[in-house]
């Protein structure tokens, strides 16, 4: 009866709610590099992010896991990407395309250089296909391979789900910043090649009214 209510109580400790408020907040820079080639019916291209280096400082209040130190700053980078992609125009309204990515996830530092528990960097193989049916329908089809190195299991915990849904949450918002930054320079683009065609207009009218003058 003892020990039935000894192992009762040690389960409840383990099941019971913990709480835990963290905050983390850091900056970094991350250069990339990237090329695009055409010829023909081929499409070849490549581009390579550097790994960034990021170091968060954390603030913790309350945290009943143990997990995160308050005001402790570590390394947290974001791993660099090489990125290869090909494709083929088979038709002209038939393209198939394979993709590559290699993540550098073992020299991207973490807190307690938990990335050494990695076996091997990320990988990820893609293919698909797009048919125009018509000219403003297109229909695609693809699929993706990914292969983690999360080797013997130690890199993962109980909270690694948790991290996960925070961690596409940021990629979702540097998608988001990534596209808004290339929707204003499209706009950008689109103001300064109106003001170029205007000027040239202007300049265009100015030397008839010149030669209209002289004649």
């Amino acid at each position: 009866m003892s020990a039935g209510a000894d192992k009762l109580s040690s389960s409840k400790e383990l099941v019971k709610d913990r709480y835990v408020k963290v905050s983390q907040r850091g900056w970094g820079i991350t250069p990339i590099l990237g090329i695009d080639y055409h010829n023909g019916k081929w499409n070849l291209a490549a581009r390579y992010e550097f790994t960034t280096k990021f170091n968060v400082e954390t603030k913790a209040n309350p945290d009943d896991t143990h997990s995160y130190e308050d005001g402790v700053t570590t390394p947290n980078d974001i791993p660099g990407i090489l990125a290869l992609g090909a494709q083929y125009e088979v038709l002209k309204n038939l393209r198939v395309m394979a993709g590559y990515n290699y993540y550098f996830d073992k020299e991207a530092r973490m807190a307690n250089n938990k990335q050494k528990l990695l076996a091997h960097n990320t990988q990820e193989f893609l293919a698909g296909v797009e048919w125009d049916i018509t000219p403003a329908v297109t229909v695609s089809a693809g699929g993706q391979r990914t292969k983690y190195g999360l080797g013997d299991g130690k890199y993962l915990t109980d909270l690694s789900s948790l991290r996960a849904v925070t961690a596409s949450a940021l990629v979702q918002r540097l998608k988001l910043l990534r596209m808004h930054t290339s929707t204003l320079l499209t706009s950008l683009q689109t103001i300064l090649t109106l003001r170029r065609n205007t000027t040239m207009q202007l300049l265009s009218v100015k030397i008839k009214s010149h030669n209209l003058m002289v004649l």
